[in-house]
């Protein structure tokens, strides 16, 4: 919950930019950078990360990964079901787990690959509609765990932050045939 607290007004300053940029930019790549940058600012979190699936493998592959290991996450694709990303996508559900290493569905290839230690994370399908755009990780959130005020503020952002991305590729898409048609003509 935002506050009149000084990270509350951090959060809300937070908030306000972002939802600045995702109003004012087609720029897919600048969204999604700067919608994971603030989630992670958002729940006082370690790391975040903006996985997407792949239509031809159906794999989950990790488009923006922050943190101190996020070049080496970006390396690591998952099946569909697999780890708790994976579980997410499956399911269509957002999780909070505080204990991440005795979870089971945990996959525990991308602490090994990177030399990081996930302790808990919340994960959110991003989605429009009923189509899913992509699926967010906030890993080790500072202070202490997660919460359910965390995991409300976060499907709340996502919700709009798919809309924007969806508008940017729909945009992209129709100035692309556009352009395409005015080579034709």
């Amino acid at each position: 919950m935002i506050t009149d607290s000084p990270d509350g007004i951090k959060q809300l300053n937070t908030l306000i930019e972002l939802s600045a940029l995702i109003n004012s930019s087609l720029d897919i790549a600048e969204i999604r950078k700067r919608s994971i940058q603030a989630a992670t600012e958002l729940v006082n979190a370690e790391a975040g990360s903006l996985l997407f699936l792949d239509g031809d493998t159906g794999e989950l592959y990790f488009d923006v990964a922050i943190g101190e290991k996020g070049e080496h996450i970006k390396t690591i694709r998952l099946k569909r079901g697999e780890g708790i990303a994976g579980w997410v996508v499956e399911h269509n559900e957002p999780v909070i787990i505080n204990d991440v290493q005795n979870d089971s569905r945990f996959f525990k290839g991308g602490d090994e690959k990177s030399g990081f230690t996930t302790k808990n994370m919340i994960c959110v399908p991003v989605k429009t509609k009923d189509r899913l755009v992509s699926m967010l990780q906030a890993i080790n959130k500072n202070d202490t765990s997660f919460s359910t005020s965390d995991l409300d503020l976060l499907v709340g952002l996502f919700n709009q932050v798919a809309i924007a991305i969806e508008n940017a590729r729909l945009y992209n898409a129709f100035f692309k045939a556009y352009k395409e048609m005015e080579i034709v003509i």
